[in-house]
């Protein structure tokens, strides 16, 4: 490619190496190409995305929904595994409630007893697994507590009382603070009601079955 000194005068061109024009005689002071020059385009800066405050602030609204949503369903678990856990505990330890008190032919203490301890345990607010072991967990320590005095003594209503105290204390001990909902105030109500069936069906069940056996050995010839 050619370079050529143009004039900065009357713009003519002049063979490379001039130093003066050849049309004007003026001085050659600048080299330039005969061919245009390419220039640089300046860097773009790069420049923040403005935010809509109404978009930010209905994306803040959704976080916070989702967020709320999430604790409902944490708290709908939590009660869900509480209610199974306290169904059980109340299920068992008010239905060997029942039959200690068929076994003494006196079924409405056992219902009465496990009516309250049903109570108990609705009423407390522990996590699932400590609920579902308490209150069973205290009658079979207190039945096995005076299971020795029974086999001394020969008084078995005392172990009805026993095994109904320490499975109220169980039931009552650990317990937090309930939370004030009306879930909350519905449980206790629940748990009396399964109580009442539980012990009603192991003392009326114990004793049916403890009268028939009876009857049996009796029609026994000799």
């Amino acid at each position: 490619m050619t370079n050529s000194r143009v004039c900065d005068y009357c713009h003519t061109n002049n063979p490379p190496g001039s130093q003066k024009c050849e049309a004007c005689g003026a001085p050659l002071a600048s080299l330039v190409t005969n061919t245009p020059q390419r220039s640089t385009p300046p860097p773009v800066q790069p420049t923040s995305p403005s935010v809509d405050p109404v978009k930010l602030s209905q994306a803040q609204e959704n976080v916070e929904k989702i967020e709320e949503v999430v604790q409902q369903g944490r708290y709908l678990y939590a009660i869900l595994w509480r209610t199974v856990a306290e169904a059980f505990s109340i299920a068992v330890s008010t239905l060997l409630l029942g039959i200690i008190a068929g076994g003494i032919e006196r079924w409405w203490l056992g219902v009465l007893a496990g009516t309250i301890l049903g109570i108990v345990v609705g009423f407390a607010n522990k996590p699932y697994w400590l609920a579902a072991i308490s209150a069973p967990g205290g009658v079979i320590f207190g039945t096995l507590f005076w299971l020795p005095v029974w086999l001394i003594s020969g008084n078995l209503p005392g172990m009805l009382a026993s095994a109904s105290f320490f499975g109220l204390l169980t039931a009552a001990l650990g317990s937090r603070k309930r939370p004030d909902n009306g879930w909350e105030k519905i449980r206790p109500l629940l748990g009396g009601l399964g109580g009442f069936l539980f012990a009603s069906l192991g003392s009326l069940g114990t004793q049916f079955i403890l009268t028939f056996l009876r009857n049996l050995v009796n029609s026994l010839p000799g």
